[in-house]
This record gives C-alpha cells, structure tokens and sequence, in this order.
C-alpha cells in the first residue's frame, strides 16, 4: 500500500505466478467504502487491462448485500476404507 487518504489510494499487488495489478481509488465520505476503484492488472504474459472494483468494510457491507460475518463452511466427512497388508511370497500384497 503506497498511499492511502481521503482524497487517493494506491496500492501495488502482485499475484505470484499471475502478474501485478495496481489498484486506485477514493474513500467514500462515509469512511467505509473505495469509490471509483479502478484496477489496472498486468499478467505475466505481457497483457493488460483496467477495470472497476468496488471495496466495502463495516456499515457498507450491509448496503453492498454482503454479510459483515463470515459464513461458517459446511463440515466435511472423510471416509477412508481400512487397508489390509499380507505377505505374498517375497512382496506385500494390499487390499
């Protein structure tokens, strides 16, 4: 994060393997969102573009249609059958 005011963001990103972007923007004056976001990205590759982004935290999140709390993830179950080893003659067979 190079600058970040009131009137001006500036903030350099780099995605490892991807490329780098250079995010800009403002701070609404309610202090909790970035107007005009602009993002110019630059893959690795040599190509370019620039795009809008919009950024929200506290109060704004709710006015976004976000949520200020994180959803917890669904549990996951993992069955793992049992592995049977037996001597076969001069290796070892598994089921």
């Amino acid at each position: 994060m190079e600058l970040f005011t009131p009137e001006a963001i500036l903030i350099n990103r780099t995605d490892e393997g991807v490329g780098t972007a250079v995010l800009t923007g403002r701070i609404s004056p309610e202090g909790n969102s970035i107007l005009d976001g602009r993002m110019t990205f630059t893959s690795l590759d040599g190509n370019s573009g620039t795009f809008p982004y919009r950024l929200t935290w506290g109060s704004a999140l709710s006015a976004a249609g976000g949520s200020p709390t994180v959803e917890p993830r669904p549990q996951r179950t993992v069955v793992v059958e049992p592995v049977v080893c037996y001597p076969w003659f001069f290796t070892v067979v598994c089921d």
